[in-house]
């Protein structure tokens, strides 16, 4: 294999994409998450089939190439082949473990729809930062505090896996909300009841807490969403 195996695989995963984009679908999903990038229009499961589809078949492929295609991916043109790039990168749980801080330095400042934010945060970063919580909590502080607005939302959305089975994150998680709480931005106000939510898997009393002793400082969704969540077990608040 070769930078040009590389070139083809790229080419060949275009095509692809090209043939399953759905124009419908395309126009939809700039509505709900509008990009810079071209948007051709596959769906995710068909998506997710085209990365699974190429991982099995090139199973044996270096680590270097495979990471080579998923930069190739990124620097695309097109939002879905971004996409698809992440969707290959998750189906390598051993190549995310070993990623330098310097890659998600150069991809969280390309970032600039929700979509794409979060898949990189809760299936890239966030098993990355668990793979060495110790030393890598610390790259998430960073991030909270960027002036990029779509690093800060990478850094608290991280937290929604680091919070999928446990408790050992809840604490950290809610001293990154409280550095967050008063901004404004839907991106932020949306992360921060995600991120709230999750803990209530594992931790519906300490987050009931929380959300009491920063009623007034909070926004009115993730207040809402995250009460609605505490009651009825959905954000939305409808029990049916």
């Amino acid at each position: 294999m070769t930078p040009n195996s590389v070139r083809e695989w790229h080419e060949k995963l275009l095509s692809e994409i090209e043939r399953l984009a759905d124009p419908a679908y395309r126009e939809g999903s700039l509505m709900v998450a509008p990009t810079a990038q071209r948007v051709h229009g596959i769906r995710t499961p068909d998506n997710r089939r085209l990365a699974r589809t190429w991982r099995r078949a090139h199973r044996e492929t270096d680590p270097e190439l495979v990471l080579s295609l998923v930069e190739s991916l990124w620097n695309a043109e097109s939002r879905d082949e971004r996409a698809l790039g992440l969707e290959i990168l998750y189906l390598h749980p051993d190549i995310v473990r070993d990623l330098a801080p310097a890659r998600f330095d150069r991809w969280r400042l390309d970032i600039d729809n929700w979509g794409v934010c979060d898949f990189v945060g809760t299936r890239i970063l966030g098993p990355w930062v668990e793979a060495d919580s110790v030393s890598r909590l610390a790259y998430l502080e960073e991030l909270v505090g960027d002036p990029h607005l779509y690093s800060r939302r990478l850094g608290l959305v991280a937290s929604v896996h680091l919070n999928r089975n446990g408790t050992e994150f809840g604490e950290w998680t809610l001293k990154q909300v409280d550095r967050l709480i008063d901004e404004r931005d839907p991106m932020i106000t949306k992360a921060i009841s995600w991120s709230l939510r999750q803990m209530t898997r594992h931790q519906s009393s300490i987050v009931e807490a929380y959300v009491e002793t920063r009623a007034d400082r909070m926004a009115a969704l993730p207040r809402r969403e995250v009460r609605n969540k505490l009651r009825t077990g959905r954000k939305s608040g409808r029990s049916d």
